[in-house]
């Protein structure tokens, strides 16, 4: 199983991104069984969303047909938190004590991976390499 970023969900919903075409190849030949997190999800709600991050921002209605249409064409399965989210978050910031910011979102994107036993991740993200549960990988 490969865990999906934000950012490949985004690149493959977003035919105006120079990545979309090797995003949508990836996706197209990979053989492994696809997943995502609940977080990586409203990411991509957000972002898609957003009139100050995508040039033509969707209506949120739009935006949820598409990010379904997605997750189904592709059978993404979509990975829930343990209610232990945050005493595992806690954990991890004792272990990586520089962990701030937005890395907070990927730490519990990580985290719900690891709880999955996933541990895989497609993404642009190198961020993601910190979590030593993890395999980062590239769509090529």
């Amino acid at each position: 199983m490969i865990a999906l970023d934000t950012n490949i969900i985004i690149h493959a919903l977003n035919t105006a991104s120079p990545e979309h075409t090797v995003v949508k190849k990836w996706l197209q030949s990979d053989e492994d069984v696809l997943a995502t997190s609940h977080i990586c999800v409203a990411e991509a709600l957000r972002i898609l969303t957003h009139p100050r991050l995508i040039p033509h921002p969707l209506k949120l209605i739009d935006a949820l047909d598409l990010l379904r249409s997605f997750l189904d064409f592709f059978d993404v399965c979509i990975l829930g938190e343990e209610p232990t989210w945050i005493e595992a978050l806690a954990e991890l910031a004792r272990n990586l004590p520089a962990l701030r910011g937005g890395e907070v979102h990927d730490a519990r994107i990580a985290l719900s991976l690891r709880e999955h036993g996933v541990r895989k991740i497609c993404t642009f993200d190198y961020e993601f390499s910190k979590y030593e549960f993890l395999r980062v990988s590239r769509p090529v």
